[in-house]
């Protein structure tokens, strides 16, 4: 169970850092592209191109921001799947323990009849 949900979850984080990883070329290129015309057109074009390029650069920022936040969600998320499961591990270990102790103990009575 817990591993289907890890599978999923890191399914889901690569596709929402591939879809972060396009937006983020797509917005790089665009910048170039302004800033490149800006550099070539007349003055009144140039400020509204490079306004848009600042813009463009600050969108950058907010989404790489949020592409970390959300790799650091994941990474939180994942290691509390990895907590859970070794609980659950640690929880079998304890019952089998028990088992095993009980037949010893049943065996050391019977030894001393």
């Amino acid at each position: 169970m817990v591993e289907k949900t890890m599978k999923q979850y890191e399914l889901e984080f690569k596709r929402l850092i591939n879809k972060y990883n396009i937006l983020l070329d797509i917005l790089y290129a665009l910048i170039l592209i302004f800033v490149g015309l800006g550099v070539l057109l007349s003055f009144d074009l140039k400020f509204i191109l490079f306004t848009i390029a600042v813009i463009l650069v600050v969108l950058t920022f907010v989404i790489k921001q949020s592409k970390e936040d959300k790799e650091r969600r994941f990474s939180v998320r994942f290691l509390a799947e990895r907590v859970v499961k070794n609980d659950k591990d640690l929880e079998n270990m304890d019952t089998t323990l028990e088992k095993i102790n009980k037949k010893l103990n049943e065996l050391l009575e019977k030894c001393k009849w």
